[in-house]
């Protein structure tokens, strides 16, 4: 059962990525499968609950792979990158979810619900950093009132929409493509950074330029 369902996530999968969610019926999807239409209703009663199942199974991976992430010791700028590259590599393999978030989440609401309560706890997290980091001298001390939470939504912005971005401007293979949004998302904290702040992220961008 488990393995049928999980040839059923990965084919869809596949099939959304490339002609999008809304043009790929489930019929199709059972065609591609070499299985009935009843038999896939079987497994998954809906486009819909397909969808949702892709959805649970991102953040599944997403949990997996943050889990690599253990710095020694509380590196701004390598711990930024690393975790932007891991969020952006997981939205690229879901692309389709990102690319018709907004058809999609009208067409389900419980999906919807889920994604804004998984944001509220994105923005949590990127508060406790920024925190962090302004404590530990990385980041400056907020000079306009609510710059931070200011900063909060514009990573929100970005991260919602920079596949549509990279999809009608960008020609680039999977990995030029994550570093350059990862590094134009790390951008948006340098304008709150100290002068030890910014000599790290310069430092940091001209070693990997070596």
């Amino acid at each position: 059962m488990r393995k049928i369902k999980e040839k059923i996530l990965e084919k869809s999968l596949e099939l959304f990525n490339e002609f999008g969610a809304s043009s790929v019926s489930m019929r199709q999807v059972a065609k591609e499968l070499s299985m009935s239409h009843s038999n896939l209703l079987y497994h998954f009663k809906s486009k819909n609950e397909l969808i949702t199942a892709l959805h649970d199974q991102l953040l599944g991976h997403a949990i997996e792979l943050n889990k690599q992430v253990k710095p020694v010791e509380f590196d701004f700028v390598n711990l930024l990158y690393q975790s932007t590259v891991i969020g952006f590599s997981i939205v690229y393999e879901y692309r389709f979810l990102m690319l018709e978030l907004n058809a999609i989440m009208k067409e389900n609401e419980s999906l919807k619900e889920n994604f804004v309560q998984l944001e509220k706890v994105r923005a949590a997290m990127y508060r406790l950093e920024i925190e962090k980091a302004v404590r530990l001298g990385i980041l400056r001390k907020e000079v306009i009132e609510n710059e931070y939470e200011q900063l909060v939504h514009h990573i929100k912005i970005f991260s919602d929409s920079w596949i549509a971005s990279a999809a009608i401007y960008d020609r680039l293979d999977k990995d030029q493509l994550i570093h350059k949004y990862a590094l134009a998302m790390m951008y948006l904290f340098s304008p709150h950074m100290t002068e030890e702040g910014a000599r790290d992220f310069s430092n940091w961008l001209s070693m990997r330029k070596n």
